[in-house]
């Protein structure tokens, strides 16, 4: 599960995790653009990871989490 949430000057992004695992955070502004920007990684936990994110001047953002 994917639980995003937005608020007034920030994101909030909670997903569940397995043991073992890197779950890499990535953002772009438009999907259109070459290289997605890494966020945040953290080990996977067997639980719900939650990732805050406050962008500063972007009037769109993009997010994925991928595995490694």
């Amino acid at each position: 599960n994917i639980a995003p949430s937005a608020g007034a000057s920030s994101f909030t992004l909670g997903f569940n995790t397995e043991i073992g695992p890197s779950y890499v955070v990535e953002w772009k502004g438009a999907l259109t653009n070459g290289a997605w920007n890494q966020l945040k990684t953290n080990a996977g936990t067997g639980g719900l990871i939650t990732i805050r994110d406050t962008p500063t001047t972007a009037t769109a953002r993009f997010y994925r989490v991928r595995i490694q």
